[in-house]
């Protein structure tokens, strides 16, 4: 609980300074390290890209956003995908939404990953088989994960799913790298302190584009 309430602070949006900014991501031919740490947002979705050209566009998407994750998928059907990104501190803040049915992320551990770095995932819809470090776990809507970037990890969606998805270092995750075992199984975000957690979560991605750099700063390491 006490770990739980050390992440809960350093998410909470606190006393902020409103300055909007928004812009659309282009997919960059390459430098995908470069963006991941960058500030500027990154906004893609396949609604405006031709059938026969959605699965290269949305695999470079998430590679872009998430260097060294791919994504396949089992069925015949185009890709329907959107993602969201935005910097937060040393890391990124990234909603994902995908209607797409028999989808399988994976991430493979390389000189382009992010080193000693985690992403902490909340399960906003949907459900799917999360297999991470030799360990298994059916994730439902409203759990926690966290996740080693250093350590493969396979995600499959049978249906849509959304993900809300902080990207950082390990010095921003202090407080839940004491005892990272306390979220294998998933942490439910459902009820008592997890739901506040996940609550937390919420609030910050809907504020982070309005966060300036210092506040960003201060909030991920507190």
């Amino acid at each position: 609980h006490r770990q739980g309430r050390r992440l809960l602070c350093a998410l909470s949006p606190g006393n902020i300074r409103l300055r909007y900014q928004r812009a659309r991501g282009t997919l960059p031919m390459e430098g995908s390290q470069k963006r991941l740490r960058g500030a500027e947002p990154l906004i893609f979705s396949t609604h405006d890209v031709p059938l026969h050209a959605r699965t290269d566009y949305w695999r470079e998407a998430v590679s872009t956003v998430l260097p060294s994750l791919t994504v396949d998928y089992d069925g015949s059907g185009f890709p329907k995908a959107r993602v969201e990104s935005h910097p937060f501190a040393e890391g990124r803040v990234n909603q994902f939404v995908d209607s797409t049915p028999g989808c399988l992320v994976r991430h493979t551990p390389s000189r382009l990953s992010w080193r000693d770095s985690y992403l902490l995932v909340l399960q906003c819809a949907g459900s799917g088989i999360y297999k991470h470090a030799g360990r298994e776990a059916v994730v439902q809507s409203g759990d926690l994960v966290l996740l080693n970037l250093c350590q493969f990890f396979e995600l499959s969606f049978a249906k849509s799913h959304q993900e809300l998805v902080f990207a950082m270092p390990r010095e921003a995750m202090a407080s839940l790298l004491a005892a990272p075992e306390q979220f294998w199984p998933p942490v439910s975000g459902r009820h008592g302190l997890g739901a506040v957690l996940a609550g937390s979560m919420r609030i910050t991605a809907a504020k982070t584009r309005e966060l300036d750099d210092g506040t960003q700063r201060i909030l991920s390491l507190h």
